[in-house]
């Protein structure tokens, strides 16, 4: 059976949008009934609430099909209970209009009490989601998620992988994705309800291999709607999902978002680790944005090394913020 996602503060609520900026303004695809959609200038994509939340959330961003390959979606407001706003740009760091993809984890009460196992719920009607880690290359497999999707070389260009769930979804989900090895640039191709297609290159645009993590929220009803309050669920047993906000300030990070989790070590210029206080069963899947491009590296069962570079690859500090899935049960179960 199908189980529901947690996390442990109160009131937990997870969105998601795609949206497509065509240098005018911008227009949702998926998430319409959010709020207001708009283009404040070049590469920004900006969504104001129609429901705020009442704390702070973490969202992470990824640039859609229509974006230069090598090119990278970016945080480009602190968190803020009314707004959502990225800005995505070509390899060479230029503002680039595009579709842009979409997660934000927020909280419906400004309470930071740390209350275990609060269930997560979202507006749209029997939601359901799911991480994946894509081990790349010219025979490309999935790593964590095997009983959820499968992975194969889209054409002859490396780096170019359709994933294929074994469980489709009745209406086009989100997909939002994060590098891990190696930094570069990941895009969303074409999703469908049984298929997504993500295109790695490197941080020059070259399409190259690469690992990635992706997490996936879909619903199984046919209609899209904004004023439910629905549970997600999640194939495995034991789903936690953990928020984390990284502020670094005069190159030295603190946990502003997510501090009752664990702790923030600097390794260096651009290079955190994450770890946790409770390890979990199964290798993290860490999901994040910064304000430049960024990776993951070393992901365990309770730690990951998050590195940041600037556009062209040079080590940049720099706050961060997204989610991890974790999970409590070391084993994997199809849910067809």
């Amino acid at each position: 059976m199908l189980r529901t996602l947690q996390t442990n503060y109160l009131l937990p609520k997870l969105i998601g949008s795609t949206s497509t900026n065509d240098g005018v303004d911008v227009t949702a695809s998926i998430g319409a009934l959010l709020g207001v959609f708009g283009r404040p200038g070049a590469g920004l994509n900006q969504l104001v609430l129609s429901t705020n939340f009442h704390r702070e959330p973490v969202t992470v961003y990824s640039p859609g099909s229509t974006a230069t390959l090598g090119g990278f979606a970016s945080i480009n407001i602190t968190p803020n209970v009314a707004i959502i706003r990225s800005i995505t740009s070509n390899a060479s760091g230029v503002a680039e209009d595009t579709i842009v993809h979409m997660i934000t984890l927020g909280f419906m009460s400004n309470s930071t009490d740390y209350v275990p196992k609060q269930a997560v719920h979202t507006v749209y009607d029997r939601p359901r989601a799911m991480g994946l880690k894509i081990i790349g290359g010219a025979s490309p497999t999935v790593a964590i998620g095997a009983m959820d999707a499968t992975v194969a070389l889209t054409g002859a260009a490396a780096g170019d992988y359709t994933i294929t769930f074994k469980r489709p979804f009745n209406r086009v989900p989100v997909v939002v994705a994060c590098l891990s090895g190696n930094s570069g640039g990941v895009k969303i191709g074409t999703v469908t309800r049984s298929t997504v297609q993500i295109l790695c290159g490197d941080i020059s645009g070259v399409a190259a291999h690469r690992n990635v993590h992706l997490f996936v929220l879909g619903s199984d009803s046919l209609v899209e709607q904004h004023d439910l309050r629905r549970n997600i669920k999640v194939p495995h047993r034991k789903p936690e999902i953990i928020p984390i906000y990284v502020e670094v300030t005069s190159g030295v990070p603190s946990i502003s978002i997510g501090s009752d989790y664990g702790i923030i070590t600097d390794n260096g210029v651009g290079d955190y680790t994450l770890t946790l206080t409770k390890a979990r069963a199964r290798t993290l899947i860490p999901i994040f944005s910064s304000y430049y491009r960024l990776h993951t590296n070393a992901e365990d069962t309770d730690s990951v090394q998050i590195l940041v570079t600037s556009a062209g690859g040079s080590a940049q500090d720099s706050s961060f913020q997204g989610f991890i899935l974790a999970y409590d049960d070391a084993n994997e179960y199809y849910q067809g």
